[in-house]
C-alpha cells in the first residue's frame, strides 16, 4: 500500500569524512526516520551539536550501530544497539548498515569503463549516495513499501514523489535497480520546466552513474547506460551521450540503442561538418572540416581517405581540415573519408562517409603582371 508519511526531507547536509577519499561506494550509509527514538544501547551523549555532527560521530566510531538526535535541545546519543524504536516528535534516529562485500572492487572496475566521467565528479557521485538518509527518510517502513508508493506516484505522474519514495528505498537496498529506477524517475522529473528542472537532472545523471557503479549484469549496464545518455544529453553533454550509448552498445548490442546512437552522433559525435571546394586557385582542392581537432601528428590520413585516383593527395590544416589536392577544373569526384578516422581525443568516424563535388571552373578575371595599360 501506499506509504502516507513524508519521506522527503530537505535539510541537505554535508557529511565529511562519510567515506575515505579514494571510496567510490560508502563504506556505511544510514537508515533515517524522523520523530523517532530508539531508547537504550547509549555509548555517549554530545551536547549542544546538529544533526549533521550526531550522524558523523556515529560513522566514524565502530561501536555506534543507530543513534538519536533529538533537535530540541541539539543532543545526540549514539548507541551500541538498535532498540525498539518508540515515536518521539522532534528526534531523528537512524541505524548504520555497511556495503556489502566487493561493492568497492566491483565500483572501480565499472568506473574504468566509463572514461567520460570525470575525476572531479566522484567526490559528488559518492556524496550523492551518503546523501540519501537525509533527503529521503524511510520511517521504519519497508523497501518494497516505498518502491510501491513510488509505484502510486508516479501513476499519477507525480515524478519527484516517486523519485523520493524510491531514494527512500535506495537507503535499505543500495541495490543497482533501485539506482537505475531512481535515476530514471528524476529525469522524468526534470523534464517539465521549473527552478528545480537543472536540479533534478544533475541529480539523474549522478543517480545513473551510481546505478553503473553497482550493476554486474550486462543488460542491465545497458538500460542505465540509456538513460544516463538522455540525463547527460538535457545538461547540455552531448558528445559524452555518445560515448555512452557507445559503451551501452559494446555491452549488449540492440538495434534501438544503434538507431539512438546514429542519431546522437550525428547531432553530437566527431563528424564531418561542411565540406567546400576551392576551385579559384591553379591548384584546386576539396576539403572537408570536422567536428573536433585532428592528431597533429603521427597519423596518415591519407590512409583514411579513399580517392578516385592515385594522383590526389591529402594534407591537413594541423587543426580540424582535410583537403584533397590534385583534382582539375571541371572534374566530378566522389572521396570516401573512412570508418575509423581517428580525432585526437580517441573519437573515430563511426561510418564510412561518401563526399561529391563538383570543381567548377576558375572565375573569369583579368591580372597584369606588372604596370601597364589597356
Amino acid at each position: 500500500g501506499r506509504v502516507l508519511s513524508g519521506v522527503l526531507v530537505s535539510l541537505i547536509l554535508s557529511l565529511p569524512g562519510v567515506a575515505l577519499a579514494q571510496d567510490i561506494i560508502p563504506a556505511k550509509r544510514l537508515v533515517l526516520s524522523e520523530n523517532t527514538d530508539l531508547p537504550g544501547g547509549d555509548i555517549s551523549s554530545i551536547f549542544d551539536t546538529t544533526l549533521e555532527a550526531c550522524e558523523r560521530a556515529c560513522l566514524a566510531n565502530k561501536q555506534c550501530e543507530a543513534f538519536t538526535f533529538n533537535t530540541r535541545n541539539g543532543s545526540c546519543f549514539p548507541k551500541s544497539s538498535l532498540g525498539e524504536a518508540k515515536s518521539f516528535d522532534g528526534a531523528f534516529s537512524g541505524y548504520v548498515l555497511t556495503a556489502e562485500p566487493g561493492a568497492e572492487d566491483r565500483a572501480k572496475a565499472r568506473r574504468a569503463e566509463l572514461n567520460f566521467v570525470m575525476d572531479w565528479e566522484l567526490s559528488g557521485i559518492t556524496e550523492q549516495a551518503a546523501q540519501l538518509a537525509n533527503n529521503h527518510t524511510t520511517n521504519g517502513y519497508s523497501a518494497e513499501e516505498h518502491l510501491a508508493s513510488a509505484a502510486d506516484a508516479e501513476a499519477n505522474g507525480d515524478y519527484s514523489w516517486a523519485a523520493a519514495y524510491t531514494g527512500a528505498a535506495l537507503n535499505l537496498t543500495d541495490s543497482a535497480n533501485d539506482w537505475a529506477e531512481y535515476a530514471r524517475l528524476l529525469l522524468a522529473a526534470g523534464q517539465a520546466s521549473g527552478d528545480q528542472q537543472r536540479n533534478f537532472l544533475d541529480r539523474a545523471y549522478y543517480a545513473a552513474v551510481n546505478a553503473y557503479l553497482r550493476a554486474d549484469n550486462k543488460p542491465l549496464q545497458h538500460t542505465i547506460l540509456l538513460t544516463m545518455g538522455d540525463a547527460l544529453e538535457r545538461i547540455d553533454r552531448g558528445r559524452d551521450k555518445v560515448q555512452a550509448l557507445r559503451l551501452a552498445q559494446s555491452l549488449q548490442p540492440r538495434d534501438d540503442t544503434a538507431a539512438a546512437l546514429d542519431d546522437a552522433i550525428g547531432k553530437y559525435g566527431f563528424r564531418i561538418v561542411e565540406n567546400f571546394v576551392e576551385s579559384d586557385s591553379a591548384r584546386p582542392r576539396i576539403c572537408v572540416n570536422f567536428s573536433e581537432p585532428l592528431v597533429k601528428a603521427g597519423v596518415d590520413y591519407s590512409n583514411f581517405v579513399q580517392l578516385p585516383d592515385p594522383g590526389l593527395t591529402v594534407t591537413t590544416d594541423g587543426w580540424q581540415q582535410l583537403c584533397v589536392e590534385g583534382v582539375t577544373h571541371g572534374s566530378r569526384n566522389t572521396l570516401t573519408f573512412r570508418e575509423g578516422l581517428p580525432a585526437v581525443d580517441g573519437q573515430v568516424l563511426a561510418k564510412s562517409v561518401d563526399i561529391t563535388a563538383y570543381v567548377r571552373d576558375r572565375s573569369p578575371g583579368v591580372r597584369f603582371p606588372g604596370r601597364g595599360y589597356v
